[in-house]
């Protein structure tokens, strides 16, 4: 992405060509700095893991966890959990 425009919409500029959305995600990582402007919109976020032992299906049963989906608290990104294979 070379440019932004905003005319109700967002219009992204790229080398191919141009897209235009509703929405925009800058999902920059270390790159934000070059972004003009964007230093002052952006919210730092932290993450952390846990592991416990393999839980038995007992255990998930309760809470009604059969599948691998994801779990996350979208009130401010606070939480977010998920089973692994192991």
């Amino acid at each position: 992405m070379t440019e932004v425009k905003r005319n109700g919409s967002f219009e992204l500029v790229t080398p191919g060509g141009t897209v235009t959305a509703e929405k925009v995600v800058f999902a920059t990582n270390a790159y934000s700095h070059f972004f003009k402007g964007l230093k002052r919109k952006q919210v730092p976020a932290g993450t952390y893991m846990q592991a416990t032992e393999p839980l038995t299906e007992e255990q998930l049963e309760p809470i009604g966890w059969d599948g691998y989906e994801g779990v996350e608290d979208a009130r401010n990104l606070i939480h977010f959990y998920r089973r692994t294979m192991d």
